[in-house]
């Protein structure tokens, strides 16, 4: 009965977690990070959000980005966001 109740609260946080409101982060890419099970993480903003492997690949430390994430730190998109007057 506990574990059918813990798969429940699981599966309800997931579901949660996917539905909008989404959270907005702008900022500069901080840090890339790969982790020992082989989760790849980017810092923006100070804040850190889970990425997969090909979008982690392209992306560039300092790089201004615009990321929309959920409340857990997935990535839903990126923007890259370049200046009006071209690069400084």
């Amino acid at each position: 009965m506990n574990s059918l109740i813990n798969r429940s609260k699981y599966f309800l946080l997931k579901l949660i977690d996917i539905l909008p409101p989404y959270v907005v982060t702008e900022g500069l890419l901080d840090a890339k990070e790969i982790t020992s099970d082989g989760y790849y993480y980017i810092n923006v903003g100070s804040i850190k959000v889970k990425i997969d492997a090909s979008c982690y690949e392209s992306l560039i430390i300092g790089e201004n980005l615009r990321v929309r994430h959920t409340k857990r730190g997935q990535i839903i998109n990126i923007d890259r966001i370049i200046p009006k007057k071209g690069p400084v």
